[in-house]
């Protein structure tokens, strides 16, 4: 730029001042270029760590899925089991209950008997 050298006419001056002028436009747009680029690159970061963001988040809704299906799979065999066992004892508070009322219809001799051997 300095050596443009003099500028002896108001035409080398026109033109010196224009040069000027589209340097300093370039170096701006050379900025805003530079800008704009970085911009660009941390956008694309963003776009991709969403995108990762959301496939690993479909991955665990499909885990989580599959675990609450074998949490419930898992509650239905064991509630089975635990049925019967409730039954059961059910049947044999039942059978204790009127066994004792049975205990307590009988002559008091024979109850004394009675409790002894159970």
């Amino acid at each position: 730029m300095e050596n443009l050298g003099q500028e002896d006419t108001p035409s080398d001056r026109m033109i010196g001042d224009a040069i000027r002028t589209l340097v300093r436009v370039v170096d701006e747009l050379t900025e805003h270029y530079q800008e704009y680029q970085f911009v660009l690159e941390k956008s694309l970061e963003a776009h991709w760590s969403w995108l990762l963001f959301e496939k690993e988040s479909e991955q665990l809704k499909k885990t989580s899925e599959e675990l609450k299906a074998s949490f419930e799979k898992l509650c239905a065999s064991q509630t089975e089991p635990l049925n019967d066992a409730y039954s059961t004892l059910q049947t044999a508070k039942t059978s204790l209950h009127e066994l004792s009322k049975r205990i307590d219809d009988l002559p008091d001799s024979k109850r004394t008997q009675a409790k002894t051997e159970n």
